[in-house]
């Protein structure tokens, strides 16, 4: 009866710790999923942008990087200048600087973090 009561323990105690380890293996998974995902989601935000680069305006379009050589209106109505004058749609304006990016919705971007030289 004692045997039994030990192999009955150190199988329960073998299946939880499998158990957990499959748990700790499955939320390693899930973070390297979401860290993909936030990885492709920044890609997708360096792709589609204006963007004011050493005083001109870009545009960065399916990875590629071009001057701005008409205005353009954003997907919430915002209008984007060559010069980077921002027209809200309530009319507001404000100057873009070195640094400052928009995507195409309207909406402003983080700066990216710039290397010191």
């Amino acid at each position: 009866m004692k045997k039994l009561v030990v192999v009955v323990t150190a199988v329960v105690a073998f299946s939880l710790g499998r158990a957990a380890q499959d748990n700790k293996m499955q939320n390693n998974k899930m973070q390297d999923n979401k860290m993909q995902d936030s990885k492709m989601d920044n890609a997708k935000m360096d792709k589609d942008h204006v963007g004011m680069h050493d005083g001109k305006m870009m545009v960065m379009k399916d990875g590629k990087k071009m001057p701005m050589d008409k205005d353009m209106t954003m997907g919430n109505g915002t209008v984007v200048t060559t010069t980077g004058m921002v027209k809200m749609k309530d009319g507001k304006t404000m100057q873009m600087k070195d640094g400052d990016r928009m995507d195409m919705n309207g909406m402003m971007m983080e700066k990216k973090m710039m290397p010191k030289k």
